[in-house]
C-alpha cells in the first residue's frame, strides 16, 4: 500500500468510527427525549371543534408517544401563549 493509501486507510476509519459512534449517542439521546415530546396547539374558541378533535385524536393514534396540551381562546390569548 502507497503512504497515501496508508494515510487515506488509517484516517478513514477514525472517520467512521466517530460516524458510528455520533450514531449511537443521538439515538440514546433520542431516546430519552422520546417521552419527553409535547405538541401545544391552540384554536380559536369561536370556531367549531369538531374537525380540529377529530385531527387531534387521529394524530394520537398515529403517534402515542406524543402528549397533547390544547388551548381554546381568543387572538389575543392564543397570541400570548406562543
Amino acid at each position: 500500500m502507497t503512504p497515501a493509501g496508508q494515510y487515506f486507510y488509517q484516517h478513514g476509519q477514525d472517520l467512521l468510527a466517530n460516524y458510528n459512534l455520533l450514531i449511537d449517542q443521538t439515538k440514546q439521546i433520542g431516546g430519552r427525549e422520546k417521552d419527553n415530546y409535547t405538541l401545544k396547539l391552540g384554536y380559536l374558541r369561536d370556531f367549531g371543534t369538531s374537525e380540529f378533535l377529530q385531527a387531534v385524536t387521529e394524530f394520537s393514534k398515529k403517534y402515542p408517544e406524543v402528549k397533547g396540551r390544547i388551548h381554546s381562546g381568543n387572538h389575543e390569548e392564543l397570541f400570548r401563549c406562543l
